[in-house]
């Protein structure tokens, strides 16, 4: 009997389901349980064996069933139950090999799954191939996610790992903690010309892939800005940016953004406040206290239509010990176990907090704020946390 695991001279693509399959040549529904019993004993890695009777398949016997039957059964009592076919399962189907996963697992679903374990016949060519297994083929999906989330993960990094400002006038860091392996939050830098930047942050309202793919584009429109040596204004990089979320995701996608415009030769920092969260200013006053200032949005999301008045820009002047702290939504609206949220209010007493603290300090300490508040509950929503000081 040919036992072979693979298709022999045949290549599938991965997301083929032939490239699950196992070949091992059918065991004619005649022979008696110690035939089968004997192929599974020499070969305890086959999960199965197709079983064929007046030339047709019409099943498998799984393995984990018969060897269990009859473990530690002797000879002569399994004579007493020598019939082949109790074992067998009927196969879901007969398909073709070159048939997609995802498309027989979706098939599998939309009719009526059953309790049973399910197994498929595969054709090449019109002739039998092998057999393969609804839990392999979940299996093998569930594993081909796991790594795409994985490189979508690393690509995401990467993008925020390039989110610094070479300039020792000021002082910049982003905190992130996804809910999930990719998320929706999003920040980058982008030089505009000597002395000016456009520091960004952006809060996708979709979680996982959508919200990582919305993320992405962003991040490819910065590359894209790099390599092409933009140097627009304020109000025409917003426009252009709003001109993308807009062509770009679907309708009703919401994406909040603050951009930061930092000119050194103005000593300005223009803001456009696209539906994010506030953004907090603090300022060093006489008397070693603190000055501080609440900038709410003054735009609408990002994308929300094809053309935006960008000219509601809020100016802050620059000047030695100015601060400016903003966070996604992910901050104020992590929920304890109890089911209180955090708030806009903690958010507050808690970026006044971090003003105390040098910047390398900022992960352990958010860390620390989030792992209290949550406990054993899972954070559902994106955190990013921007600190920027001028020095």
């Amino acid at each position: 009997m040919d036992l072979n695991s693979k298709a022999p001279g045949i290549t599938f693509s991965p997301l083929q389901v032939g490239t699950l399959v196992i070949c091992p040549d059918p065991v004619e529904l005649r022979e008696t349980n110690e035939t089968a019993l004997t192929v599974f004993r020499a070969n305890p890695d086959l999960e199965a064996l197709p079983v064929i009777s007046e030339g047709k398949i019409i099943g498998v016997i799984p393995s984990r069933a018969m060897l269990e039957t009859f473990d530690g059964v002797s000879a002569r009592m399994r004579a007493w139950q020598r019939e082949l076919h109790l074992f067998v399962i009927p196969a879901r189907a007969t398909v073709d090999a070159a048939t997609f996963i995802s498309t027989l697992i979706d098939e599998y679903f939309a009719g009526d799954p059953g309790k049973d374990a399910v197994w498929f016949i595969l054709e090449y060519n019109h002739k039998y191939l092998g057999i393969v297994s609804l839990q392999n083929m979940l299996k093998y999906t569930n594993s081909l996610r796991a790594q795409d989330m994985a490189l979508a993960r690393e690509i995401q990094k990467k993008l925020l790992r390039k989110a610094v400002i070479d300039d020792k006038r000021i002082k910049l860091i982003f905190y992130n903690k996804m809910a999930n392996e990719i998320g929706g939050d999003f920040y980058q830098v982008f030089q505009i010309w000597k002395g000016q930047y456009m520091v960004g942050c952006f809060d996708v309202a979709a979680q996982n892939i959508s919200g990582s793919m919305a993320a992405t584009v962003l991040g490819a429109c910065f590359e894209t800005l790099i390599l092409s040596d933009y140097d627009g204004y304020p109000e025409r990089m917003t426009q252009f940016i709003n001109t993308l979320v807009w062509d770009v995701n679907p309708a009703g996608l919401q994406v909040g953004a603050v951009l930061f415009y930092i000119d050194f030769s103005t000593m300005t920092v223009k803001i456009h406040s696209c539906g994010f969260s506030p953004i907090h200013i603090f300022l060093p006053a006489p008397g070693q206290r603190l000055s501080y200032k609440l900038v709410a949005p003054n735009m609408p999301f990002l994308g929300s239509s094809q053309e935006m008045d960008v000219d509601k820009g809020q100016i802050v002047p620059i000047r030695k010990g100015l601060r400016i702290a903003t966070h996604t939504n992910g901050l104020p609206n992590m929920t304890a176990f109890s089911g209180e949220q955090f708030g806009e209010g903690n958010a507050f007493k808690l970026l006044k907090t971090i003003h105390r603290y040098d910047q390398s300090d900022i992960p352990g300490v958010m860390d620390t704020e989030i792992n209290q508040w949550l406990g054993e509950t899972p954070l559902v929503d994106d955190i990013t946390l921007m600190d920027m000081r001028f020095v």
